[in-house]
């Protein structure tokens, strides 16, 4: 194989050779008498997107499974060691790992007479973070209308998985509604 510097004619016009890759390998050098291969691009780009989603695509389906009430699939999608925290002060407000969420969270959100369906506004995404926007409405296991004008999921996304997630909502909301807590005007 000749150095790139060794390169002449269409080679050095092109000024690129495109690796072959297999199985995350990289292995040797190839080039084409008009320069690059478009073929091996096109075969890197899709084992790349095959190999890590982006941040979008992973956020996405997330936010799928919870509009779906999926509960459960969506957070079997957060790694292993993820932390998903609740913010207030109300019971329900703490950090739970991945092993809380299915094995408390989603039990309790089974008993809601109807599960809180939450509608999905807006996604934004910058690097491996992103914000999902929604509203969200249903009845409390007390039969009492849950109703939620405003979340903010705000997701960490690294290699595929999601490693964090920090939800705000209306607490009032929880405290009255879910916990059944009476507040003096």
């Amino acid at each position: 194989m000749r150095k790139p510097s060794a390169l002449r004619g269409p080679d050095l016009a092109a000024g690129v050779l495109i690796a072959n890759f297999q199985d995350g390998k990289q292995c040797s050098p190839t080039k084409s008498a008009g320069g690059m291969h478009q073929e091996n691009l096109k075969d890197l780009d899709e084992r790349e997107t095959e190999i890590m989603p982006s941040t979008r695509e992973t956020a996405q389906k997330y936010i799928d499974f919870i509009a779906a009430l999926k509960f459960a699939e969506a957070f079997e999608m957060l790694a292993s060691d993820a932390k998903y925290r609740i913010i207030g002060k109300t019971p329900l407000s703490k950090t739970y790992s991945r092993a809380d969420l299915l094995n408390v969270l989603v039990p309790a959100l089974a008993e809601f007479k109807q599960p809180p369906t939450l509608t999905f506004q807006e996604l934004i995404v910058e690097g491996n973070r992103a914000v999902a926007l929604a509203s969200g409405h249903g009845i409390s296991p007390a039969g009492l209308p849950y109703d939620q004008l405003h979340y903010a999921m705000i997701l960490r996304i690294e290699n595929g998985a999601i490693i964090g997630v920090v939800e705000f909502m209306d607490t009032v909301e929880i405290e009255t509604q879910i916990i059944g807590r009476k507040f003096v005007a």
